[in-house]
């Protein structure tokens, strides 16, 4: 039955479809969730999108800095926008949508290396889909990640691929290697291990003239491109001493039980518990067997020791992070599946490989609806809302606050009819510092400071105004007051 099914030429469409269809319902518990609340940074993402529909201007980066390449995710959105208008599902769902094209990739990768296993393809993809550290992130609008992820899972398809033109192949996996980089180059690492591997055969030379010729160009161009862009943001992610091998098993466990906000961490459901043990386990087996593997059927078996190799060098880059930010692992779920499914393909019964998959699949099921209570904020929805209803209905247009989330929360939520601005006299857009300066130079008393913390309440007890019983509003500041808020001007 298996094969006839396999046989058939309408089994990889409907496999598609059934991947989107997926991908959909599984994330429904966290759209109708009453937490659902976008981020600051996805805030930022949303009116970089507002602002090419208004045609004000298209941002290539995230605002404010000359990485995380952001045109695909803010076109994405703008086209929902049009479709939805201005809203949370807009962003969600584009985001989504991106995601779903990068499983659909993943998937046609996984076909192009074993042919025979289209059920086994089929099943590692769904269980990409129910990984509890996948749930939030592919719906979450944070410039690059998501488009790190589809352009990655293209690149692996057009190198495993059989290709007419390896010219034109080449110089395509050129583009999408700078590309990425200048996305978010976390998935770099694994990619190299793979392209390792295609430089063993023959014609490596050709491949490499036509790999870098692609790159170079890509990269001139957005060096040309980055002068266009503002550049005052510069994290430090890394560091030179790898100071943090110790950190290594428990990042890893924090980023596959998926329950975390920045570098905040929050106690994960127990199927989100056993779903990161599970996989860390897989992890060690994968590691292990390649390592066996390298010493007596390297000829024979080099794809899979090379895709461990790829979860590898993935995990090693955290030995040099500056903080424990389990985002950064995201590449290393898809690497470690890519092994999955080239192991597993050695097998002939499907049932044994369906048996080993299973608790897999079942955890991350449980674990990925479990995602309907998460939470990262210190408020809800209906509290920002009321604090934004308070200050459009008392003509409060202008407002400082010493909260990072709330100023960008602040501003999308009222659809910039609210312009905000952080005690730091630079930003991520300087647009918004400049016209809330003028403002309380000006019109003063359509200015106000915004705190959720309660530091504006003890500053001025007698001025500040309790809204949505999280917010402290004080309307009209004097200059005594924010030089306490330490604003620069």
């Amino acid at each position: 039955m298996y094969r006839s099914l396999t046989s058939s030429k309408f089994f990889v469409p409907v496999s598609i479809l059934l991947i989107a269809i997926t991908a959909i319902i599984t994330r429904l518990p966290q759209l109708y969730s009453p937490h659902l609340l976008l981020d600051e940074d996805e805030c930022v993402l949303g009116l970089m999108a507002k602002h090419m529909v208004e045609g004000k201007e298209v941002a290539l980066f995230f605002w404010g800095q000359v990485y995380g390449f952001s045109l695909v995710e803010t076109s994405l959105i703008s086209c929902f926008y049009f479709l939805f208008g201005m809203q949370d599902y807009s962003i969600k769902l584009a985001m989504l949508s991106i995601f779903i094209a990068g499983l659909i990739f993943f998937y046609k990768t996984l076909l192009v290396i074993s042919p025979k296993n289209k059920w086994l393809a089929l099943a590692i993809t769904l269980l990409f889909i129910l990984l509890p550290t996948w749930a939030v992130w592919s719906m979450k609008a944070r410039g690059g990640y998501l488009t790190s992820f589809f352009l990655s899972s293209l690149c692996t398809w057009l190198l495993f691929k059989e290709t007419r033109s390896e010219i034109i192949t080449y110089l395509l996996i050129g583009v999408l290697l700078a590309t990425i980089f200048y996305s978010q180059p976390l998935w770099l690492p694994g990619l190299v291990s793979l392209l390792a591997l295609k430089m063993l055969h023959t014609n490596r030379y050709n491949r490499l003239t036509n790999l870098f010729a692609g790159a170079i160009s890509t990269i001139l161009i957005f060096e040309l491109l980055k002068k266009t862009s503002i550049n005052q943001w510069h994290p430090k992610v890394f560091e030179l001493s790898p100071h943090h091998i110790q950190d290594m098993p428990s990042l890893l466990f924090d980023h596959l039980h998926g329950y975390y906000y920045l570098t905040f961490i929050y106690t994960p459901s127990p199927a989100a518990i056993v779903s990161a043990y599970l996989f860390m386990f897989l992890l060690i087996a994968l590691v292990i067997v390649a390592t066996w593997l390298v010493f007596k059927h390297f000829n024979t078996r080099k794809l899979f020791i090379f895709s461990v190799l790829s979860v590898l060098l993935t995990l090693a880059y955290t030995a040099f992070l500056t903080e424990h930010a389990p985002r950064y692992l995201l590449p290393i779920s898809g690497f470690i599946l890519m092994s999955l499914f080239i192991y597993l393909s050695h097998f002939q019964s499907f049932k044994i490989k369906l048996a080993f998959i299973a608790p897999f699949l079942i955890c991350g099921a449980v674990a990925t609806y479990s995602f309907k209570d998460y939470s990262f904020n210190p408020y809800n929805r209906q509290q920002l809302l009321g604090c934004v209803d308070y200050l459009q209905q008392h003509n409060l247009h202008y407002i400082f606050t010493n909260d990072v989330p709330t100023e960008w929360q602040i501003l999308y939520y009222s659809k910039e009819t609210i312009i905000c601005r952080a005690s730091n006299n630079t930003d991520r857009y300087p647009a918004y510092i400049l016209q809330v300066n003028k403002a309380w130079q000006s019109r003063k008393q359509q200015t106000a400071v915004v705190d959720f913390s309660g530091d504006i309440r003890d500053m001025a007890p007698e001025k500040a105004i309790r809204v949505a019983d999280k917010f402290f509003i004080v309307p009209a500041p004097d200059e005594q007051l924010l030089k306490d808020m330490e604003v620069k001007f």
